[in-house]
């Protein structure tokens, strides 16, 4: 007797356009973090200082 309850599913490759998405995706979200720690923990101050040299009379 033949095993009528068994299904052959047959796939021909596919796009890589899946995994892209996710790589690019990870790379994101990896850039994201190090700029939002780095807002956040950074060393930097927030003091900004500006000198303007102006020509003597």
């Amino acid at each position: 007797m033949p095993d009528t309850d068994r299904k052959v599913i047959v796939t021909n490759g596919g796009s890589s356009a899946g995994w892209i998405v996710a790589i690019v995706a990870i790379c994101a979200l990896l850039i994201g973090g190090f700029v939002y720690r780095d807002a956040i923990f950074g060393g930097s101050s927030s003091d900004i200082n500006i000198k303007v040299d102006l020509p003597g009379n």
